[in-house]
């Protein structure tokens, strides 16, 4: 049970951090859609909704990005 309680916290598939100025990507498949107001993504088979206001998307390096602006709402779908 302990190693599967690792396996999960350290699972890297992907990772979402809310940071002061908004939101760090780390992993996602693609970008699907960006607005202004709200940015889609995908990471694996989850969609990620970012809603908020003045969104701006910063690519960082390869499958990383940084999502400035006033973040109101982060959904995840499966």
């Amino acid at each position: 049970m302990l190693n599967n309680l690792k396996t999960f916290l350290n699972n890297e598939d992907y990772r979402l951090s809310i940071i002061p100025s908004g939101v760090h990507v780390l992993s996602y498949t693609r970008i699907i859609d960006i607005t202004d107001n709200e940015l889609k993504l995908s990471l694996g088979k989850k969609l990620v909704t970012v809603k908020g206001s003045n969104l701006k998307m910063k690519k960082l390096d390869k499958k990383e990005l940084l999502i400035k602006g006033i973040v109101n709402k982060l959904e995840i779908n499966e």
